[in-house]
């Protein structure tokens, strides 16, 4: 039947069919280099989401971090009953105080006092803090002052801790 066609448009029918076989080799290289685009990105989307769950799991681990250091750091001290007059006189105290006027105001010996307060200052996250050396003078540390304010550490009466805190 091709051969039925007069020579001019069986020429032309060749023409054509080359252009459209070459009109699609060429829409066969795009799409060729289309797959090769979209397999490069999955890659590198996969690379992301391996680095995204790295990621992820350090902050999780972080986080857990994060979270022990607070309970550490919200955690009530066990105080005994003289420690708990001590804390209680310089959290009242407008000022750090000396040793002579925490034993007065406590009404304990000095002898009393300044073994307790050693022992306060020894602990891990001491709640008093000494300043200078003739006389020394004792405050309350922040962290302590702030947990006080919180939680009632020293049970403090409502009446005295709003005298305290002027609330």
């Amino acid at each position: 039947m091709a051969n039925m066609l007069p020579f001019s448009t069986r020429r032309e029918l060749e023409a054509m069919r080359a252009g459209v076989k070459g009109s699609f080799g060429k829409m066969k290289e795009e799409l060729d280099d289309h797959l090769e685009s979209i397999n490069a990105n999955a890659d590198e989307l996969q690379s992301i989401y391996e680095y995204q769950c790295i990621l992820e799991a350090k902050l999780d681990k972080l986080l857990e971090r994060i979270e022990r250091m607070e309970q550490r750091h919200t955690e009530v001290p066990e105080l005994a009953e003289k420690e708990r007059e001590i804390l209680s006189v310089l959290y009242a105290a407008d000022r750090p105080l000396t040793l002579r006027e925490i034993s007065q105001r406590a009404t304990l010996s000095r002898s009393i006092v300044a073994n307790y307060l050693g022992a306060l200052m020894c602990r891990d996250d001491p709640p008093v803090l000494a300043q200078g050396s003739d006389p020394a003078v004792y405050g309350l540390s922040e962290r302590f002052r702030s947990l006080q304010a919180k939680q009632n550490l020293l049970g403090l009466d409502k009446a005295l801790k709003a005298h305290v805190t002027g609330d």
